[in-house]
């Protein structure tokens, strides 16, 4: 195994990388060099728990509190890039399997509106999607993620998505 990069969007929607050390056993550390802010409290550390594969031990400021029911796996899919190539022409999601919906953002520097959606005939389009304009961002539930599609006003627009 090797380390690996994964990424996290905070609430200002900006992606934050987070360090996944390979600890050798079929497990990693998590290691973020930023202070990821949670309401008032800033966390300071984020561990594997001892308790289970399954648990995470959060440690806020001096106390630890063990936090259950966490799914982290680096070789899984959980984020990507959708490019409409050509303008009026709606581009299907590819098939990722999502337990908790989709966060879908208008990447920053689209030069126009894109359309999230699907109207029943697999197909989205200016008049019936979901409006983003750059930078805006939506959290959908959905199963799949190519159960929407995807269009823009100019060629070559993209919109980013990162599982929920």
């Amino acid at each position: 195994m090797a380390n690996k990069v994964i990424q996290f969007l905070d609430d200002s929607g900006d992606l934050v990388p987070v360090l996944a050390v390979d600890n050798g056993d079929d497990t990693y550390s998590l290691s973020v060099d930023a202070a990821l802010e949670v309401g008032a409290l800033t966390i300071g550390k984020v561990d594997q728990g001892d308790a289970g594969a399954q648990d995470w031990k959060v440690t806020l400021d001096s106390e630890t509190v063990v936090t259950k029911g966490l799914e982290f796996s680096t070789s899984t899919v959980i984020s990507g890039q959708i490019t409409v190539t050509t303008a009026g022409t709606a581009v299907q999601g590819t098939a990722i399997a999502l337990s908790n919906g989709v966060y879908i953002k208008a990447l920053l520097n689209n030069s126009g509106a894109v359309y999230v959606g699907n109207d029943g005939s697999a197909d989205v389009t200016a008049t019936n999607g979901f409006q983003l304009s750059s930078g805006e961002i939506i959290l959908i539930q959905v199963v799949n993620l190519n159960q929407l599609w995807f269009d823009s006003a100019v060629n070559g627009d993209k919109v980013c998505w990162i599982k929920a």
